[in-house]
């Protein structure tokens, strides 16, 4: 119990609402004359500049001083602050018993006999009404465009803030912006990967996810990540749009041991096929092997790359260099970096140019 001006405020404060303080220290010499002067001393052996500091403090006689040194266990000095009993004087605690050698329930026993005689003063407490659990408090979720929000991203794939806009007739960039950050203050969304310009997505948090399911909410569930699936999808509907012949196959994808993200089926007498594959992964050498596998597939006639950003491309151009030196097999790879592809007044068409076999198109 250290001294100082703000402990010594903090006593001043406890004894004016008439609570009892119970201070011990085994430096007396840290003791300020506050604590010392305003309550009962129970001073045990002392020696040296402690026994003669504390009889400085509480202005002990040399005899008095000299006897800190001589007390045995159990015996102490006690001073009262009380002018009825100014005189210190020596009092002895009783040895408590040695219990080392008595089992837990002896212990039990002991300490409840111990504690009979007390127990007649004591009045028992009412018992406390026990208190109803409150319900689980959800989220405090906004109602009206917050919520609206928040269903578009469970219940839809991943889109971008114009096709959000787009979907929600009257929605614009800012009040999207406000409902997100009301929804990311409650934990119920996180952002994705960003990529390429005003690319950004967003997607239930783990938080997010339960509170739909409460709300009976049906979430979309990701394949492979929202960056990846968005930019599939952009493929395939540009492709679709540019050549309307074409099928696509997206499930049931198996080609030998590998699984391409979707087969183009070009439309013909021989029935070629195109993996179309998009790599989000910063494993190039594990994505350019995979493609190695895939194109080496003898009812494969090519495949289509994209990348989400373009320094993914020149990455996954050195991987495939490293991984197969035929030729044959990396002519019929094409890498593309999607943001590009997007722009206004490309040409979809031009990508299945070189691997649609003249004479087959419709």
């Amino acid at each position: 119990m250290a001294s100082g001006l703000g402990i010594e405020k903090f006593l001043s404060f406890l004894r004016a609402t008439q609570i009892a303080v119970i201070g011990m220290d085994q430096q007396p010499a840290f003791l300020g004359q506050f604590a010392l002067s305003a309550a009962t001393k129970l001073i045990f052996r002392l020696s040296g500049m402690g026994a003669w500091y504390m009889g400085r403090l509480l202005n002990l006689s040399p005899d008095q001083v000299a006897g800190l040194r001589d007390l045995e266990t159990g015996q102490c000095l006690t001073v009262f602050s009380d002018e009825r009993c100014s005189a210190p004087f020596v009092q002895r605690f009783p040895i408590a018993p040695d219990v080392r050698h008595l089992s837990r329930a002896e212990l039990e026993e002991l300490s409840a006999r111990s504690l009979e005689p007390w127990m007649t003063h004591v009045v028992p407490e009412p018992a406390a009404p026990q208190k109803t659990p409150k319900p689980e408090e959800r989220p405090p979720l906004l109602e009206g465009l917050p919520l609206l929000v928040f269903k578009r991203i469970a219940g839809h794939g991943p889109e971008t803030i114009e096709e959000r806009c787009q979907a929600l007739a009257g929605l614009d960039r800012n009040r999207d912006w406000a409902a997100r950050q009301e929804l990311q203050k409650l934990g119920l969304i996180q952002e994705a990967d960003t990529f390429g310009h005003h690319r950004l997505l967003v997607h239930l948090s783990d938080k997010g996810r339960a509170f739909a399911q409460e709300l009976g909410i049906s979430c979309h569930k990701y394949k492979s990540g929202p960056v990846h699936e968005w930019v599939l999808n952009q493929v395939i509907r540009h492709l679709g749009r540019a050549c309307p012949g074409v099928r696509f196959v997206r499930k049931d994808t198996h080609l030998a041991d590998r699984q391409p993200d979707a087969i183009l089926m070009l439309p013909g007498n021989q029935g070629y096929r195109i993996a179309i594959q998009v790599v989000c992964s910063p494993n190039y050498s594990r994505e350019s092997q995979a493609l190695v596998d895939i194109v080496s597939i003898r009812e494969v006639d090519g495949a289509l790359v994209f990348t989400a950003k373009a320094a993914h491309r020149k990455s996954l151009e050195r991987a495939l260099e490293t991984a197969t030196a035929d030729q044959t097999i990396s002519a019929k790879i094409r890498l593309f970096d999607i943001e590009p592809c997007l722009q206004p007044g490309f040409n979809w068409g031009s990508l299945l140019e070189p691997l649609w076999p003249r004479g087959q198109k419709e």
